[in-house]
């Protein structure tokens, strides 16, 4: 209640019945998820009322002691809310606490004509938001395609849920930031591109792309899968285009994914598939970057550096037959995030490093080395009898003899 009682603006006590801009909306991060103490996309929603209204949008959360901090739209960029229509507008916020308040203003020439309180919840709603993840916990974002393979892989690593990777499912490209801090608190974005229709109309120099592209350059990770789609993708004015490893050559028809299975390091094959179920992928030339793996003198997997980020471009549609069948997808996603695995198969090797009663490879080899063929301890008795009879002789014996 404290804290509800600063968040309050004075102005806001004067905003009469007869506001002609009200919130009815909320969304926080990406599908829901943010992190703590990081830049967040918060986007609100505003009705018009009778008139055509243009102010500020003034948006208050408490930071980690419990202190408000606030952030503006610009004074040069106002929101403008039509008649009877209502419009998105997004600001970041840094949340300080998993549970918070948020306090939403529209603000006309110095007056909140508008005012309303957005609380946490179990669920995520037009007028609740989830709570916060912890600053620790990663979040991968997976855009396009349902499902890639993401959750699989990080049910694999078995870590702590503190811990534990969270992924946003994005099917939509619009509600992605603008500016390139709206994804400091993402570890990965992971996009498929087996639904060209998300990214018709898509300008190469989209302000959404150019701040994914500044966000890899700060740092950041891109998985990019391209299959099917790779001739429109990769066009000479196709979106993604920037983010390809080399240039488009051409489609080819894969039969062959053994160098997949490979990469992948599972035991689960493919095999060679038919003719008419051979995959569409595009060839690149040129190729900057690690060919991880390759099919021939076709290159599945490029790992390049971007600036101090990296794009992990795949060429093949994970989300559909038949990889998305194949039991070892997983197992190449948690590669290409990096993410440490358990396998089943691992179970062995795992009771002989614990055999030492050490859980890595440095403690496992200085434990190892102790151990001498031919060389038998001398058993604690002894010891303790010496170190008595010793305590005798320069003792008593000393003193009497």
């Amino acid at each position: 209640e404290a804290v509800r009682a600063k968040m309050a603006s004075p102005g806001a006590q004067k905003a009469g019945p007869a506001a002609t801009v009200e919130f009815v909306g909320i969304r926080v991060g990406f599908a829901d998820r943010y992190k703590t103490g990081v830049w967040t996309p918060v986007e609100v929603l505003l009705r018009g009322g009778t008139e055509p209204a243009a102010g500020q949008v003034w948006l208050t959360v408490p930071d980690g002691d419990g202190v408000p901090s606030r952030v503006t739209s610009p004074p040069d960029a106002p929101c403008i809310v039509p008649p009877g229509e209502t419009v998105r507008h997004r600001l970041f916020v840094r949340f300080g606490r998993t549970a918070s308040l948020l306090s939403a203003e529209f603000v006309v020439d110095g007056r909140v004509v508008a005012h309303r309180e957005f609380h946490t919840a179990a669920q995520a709603d037009l007028e609740h938001f989830l709570p916060a993840m912890p600053a620790l916990q990663p979040l991968i974002i997976s855009l396009g395609a349902a499902d890639v393979g993401i959750e699989e892989a990080v049910a694999l690593r078995q870590a702590d849920p503190q811990r534990e990777e969270v992924v946003a499912p994005m099917a939509d490209l619009a509600p992605l930031p603008e500016q390139w801090y709206g994804y400091e608190g993402v570890a990965a974005v992971v996009l498929s591109t087996s639904r060209p229709e998300l990214f018709r109309g898509l300008s190469r120099h989209d302000a959404r792309l150019e701040a994914l592209d500044r966000w890899v350059r700060q740092g950041g990770r891109l998985v990019l899968c391209v299959g099917a789609s790779g001739e429109d993708i990769f066009a000479p004015d196709g979106p993604l285009g920037r983010f390809a490893p080399g240039a488009f050559a051409e489609m080819v028809a894969l039969r062959r994914l053994g160098a997949l299975e490979s990469y992948a390091g599972g035991v689960a094959p493919i095999g060679i598939l038919e003719q008419d179920r051979a995959l569409r992928v595009p060839r690149l030339q040129g190729v900057e970057g690690a060919v991880e793996a390759r099919e021939a003198d076709l290159p599945l997997v490029v790992r390049t550096a971007r600036g101090f980020g990296q794009i992990l471009f795949v060429a093949v549609d994970l989300d559909r037959p038949p990889l998305a069948e194949w039991k070892d997808r997983r197992l190449v996603m948690a590669k290409l995030l990096d993410l440490p695995v358990t396998r089943p198969d691992d179970k062995a090797r795992e009771f002989s490093v614990l055999h030492f009663a050490y859980d890595d490879l440095s403690g496992q080899l200085r434990s190892a080395l102790d151990q001498f063929r031919g060389v038998r301890l001398a058993p604690f008795a002894a010891v303790a009898a010496a170190i008595v009879f010793y305590v005798l002789l320069v003792g008593p014996g000393d003193y009497f003899f």
